[in-house]
């Protein structure tokens, strides 16, 4: 009798485990992704000249133009146009009170894309894709629009990896359409398929609203990827600065929650350390201002982001604190010699390698930060650009993957 109940009440666990399991299954939305047209803000007049200038010009030109001396670093100049871009629209400026105009719909409606235009008009361009479709998805109160980039090449009899990336812009600025060109380039230059992710920004939405969003991104595109049409097991996550955040952050969720663990990540001067003042890492001093990555623009994403500072060493949100480094996958990190994060991404490298994780780090000497949206006019941007993506083709159909049941 005893037995027989043990066995009743064996038989009625896996009974919940199967329908809790089937719950969650069918509360995942179906992928019902539709075709899309995407039309980004072109730069013109002024600002359409001084871009195909600088584009054109050599770079002696530039450095005779330059009105202080060559900026240099560990032995390191920094790419004469870069310099001359930042004499010229970010040097001796005043802070901006970001936080404010943020918080006003008008404004920040208005600054938002004004950024989204600047970003995509820098960022070089790539041949038309082969289809663009498009889902928003939500669930549990998470929400993000999913855009599906698919190469010019594809064919839906032969999947390809796919990567699911986030832009970045603090948590606050950046969107679908800012990347929209650096999209094309990774799909078509890395032949696969890129699922670019939106989320939710602060100041409206504090952590952990963006890392629930990107969560839900990743698991929907792992529950669908046969439908989308890609590999199951080449499945990476990707993104810049606050989406190299969000990438790394994907990759301890899934190894925390059980969950199929990406197959690569591709980072960008990733942000993976939250809880550490910019004053530990001697970037953060060499290049608190003056760089394009501001400490003083650093300061208001940590204020808007993560006012509860106390959430800071969570390792979702520092990913460098998660210490069962050698369950991450595989990584390409890339970073400017004058980024203030550059310290951040070059000890997460290291950590990770240390670790056993195979690493391809790669550092940039003369850029700075957000180098993929100086890939337009600057050739060594636009060589680094190329080149990682390049080999992220590569490295991710090198990749074993890791299998998954759907």
């Amino acid at each position: 009798m005893k037995l027989l109940k043990i066995c009743r009440g064996l038989l009625a666990s896996f009974i919940s485990v199967l329908f809790i399991a089937h719950s969650y299954a069918s509360s995942m939305p179906e992928f019902s992704a539709m075709p899309v047209t995407v039309k980004t803000k072109q730069f013109e007049g002024e600002d359409l000249d001084y871009y195909e200038k600088m584009k054109e010009q050599s770079n002696s030109y530039f450095a005779s133009q330059l009105s202080a001396s060559p900026d240099m670093v560990d032995g390191a100049l920094l790419h004469p146009k870069l310099q001359f871009h930042l004499e010229k629209y970010s040097r001796g400026d005043e802070v901006t009170d970001y936080g404010s105009l943020l918080s006003n719909p008008e404004s920040a409606n208005a600054l938002r894309a004004g950024v989204d235009a600047n970003w995509a008009g820098r960022t070089l361009e790539s041949k038309p894709m082969k289809k663009i479709t498009e889902q928003t998805v939500e669930k549990d109160g998470a929400i993000t629009t999913i855009r599906f980039y698919y190469p010019d090449s594809y064919s839906k009899d032969s999947p390809i990896p796919i990567i699911l990336y986030f832009h970045g812009g603090g948590w606050l600025f950046g969107s679908l359409d800012s990347h929209h060109p650096f999209y094309k380039l990774l799909a078509n230059n890395a032949n696969v398929v890129v699922a670019a992710a939106s989320y939710r920004l602060a100041p409206q939405f504090s952590y952990p609203a963006a890392h629930k969003d990107a969560y839900l991104a990743y698991e929907f595109v792992v529950e669908h990827a046969n439908k989308i049409g890609v590999y199951p097991n080449k499945i990476a996550v990707g993104g810049d600065s606050a989406g190299g955040n969000l990438a790394a952050s994907i990759a301890v969720y899934s190894i925390q929650n059980g969950l199929k663990r990406p197959d690569f990540m591709l980072l960008y001067y990733p942000s993976v350390d939250i809880h550490r003042s910019e004053d530990f890492y001697e970037s953060g001093d060499l290049f608190a201002t003056g760089f394009g990555l501001d400490r003083p623009f650093a300061d208001v994403v940590l204020a808007e982001y993560y006012p509860d500072k106390t959430l800071r060493k969570d390792v979702l949100a520092s990913p460098i604190l998660f210490k069962d480094k050698a369950k991450m996958p595989p990584a390409i990190i890339s970073v400017g010699g004058f980024d203030i994060l550059r310290d951040q991404a070059s000890l997460y490298a290291k950590q990770l390698r240390e670790a056993g994780v195979d690493v391809d780090y790669m550092l940039y000497p003369d850029l700075v930060h957000s180098f993929q949206q100086h890939s337009f006019a600057v050739d060594s941007a636009r060589k680094a650009t190329l080149e990682t993506i390049s080999l992220f083709g590569k490295r991710i159909r090198e990749t074993k993957g890791v299998q998954t049941d759907h």
